[in-house]
């Protein structure tokens, strides 16, 4: 607006502002600075480029520690004790079944662990009945929860959306 009201006046002082003008426009479209303008914008651009390759390489990187933490859960097919399933996030058994019961997986109905009703009969679970001698010699049996497969991903699954990862993909364990 200011450079159009300087071309329009025929004044000394317009006169002068005109040049200025004129001679900005020059400097602004001279070829060092439009060589300076998108040397300037190609640098901001490598420096956003570099910042989401960074965020993508650390996701990619969490990415592959879940896969191979769910290779590994997949890649097994036997059922596991709880015990061996509570050593992947540093648990002893008996705290891991309390975390499954406040997390609502499990509850205990007559010293056995048992999946609540939104989780039974979806091949989570396995039953096995062990044989033992009480203190007094007797032959005693009780039946034990194993966890399938599909039962250790649903634990990974719940306890992942409650913020509790596996060491394997813990960041705070070197």
């Amino acid at each position: 607006m200011a450079k159009q009201l300087a071309m329009m006046a025929r004044t000394e002082k317009s006169k002068l502002y005109r040049e200025y003008f004129l001679d900005l426009e020059r400097k602004w479209n001279s070829p060092e600075m439009v060589m300076h303008r998108a040397l300037e914008f190609s640098n901001a651009r490598i420096k956003q480029l570099k910042l989401e390759n960074k965020n993508l390489s650390i996701q990619l990187e969490e990415s592959n520690k879940k896969a191979d933490y769910l290779d590994v859960i997949l890649g097994t097919p036997d059922a596991l004790a709880i015990s061996q399933i509570a050593a992947d996030y540093g648990y002893s058994a008996v705290n891991f079944n309390k975390l499954l019961h406040k997390v609502g997986i499990q509850h205990k109905v007559n010293g056995q662990w048992i999946l609540y009703k939104a989780y039974m009969g979806k091949g989570y679970v396995a039953s096995k009945a062990f044989t033992f001698q009480d203190h007094r010699g007797r032959d005693r049996s009780r039946t034990t929860t194993y966890w399938t497969q599909a039962g250790r991903k649903l634990i990974y699954d719940v306890l992942k959306d409650n913020d509790i990862l596996p060491l394997i993909e813990r960041d705070d364990i070197a």
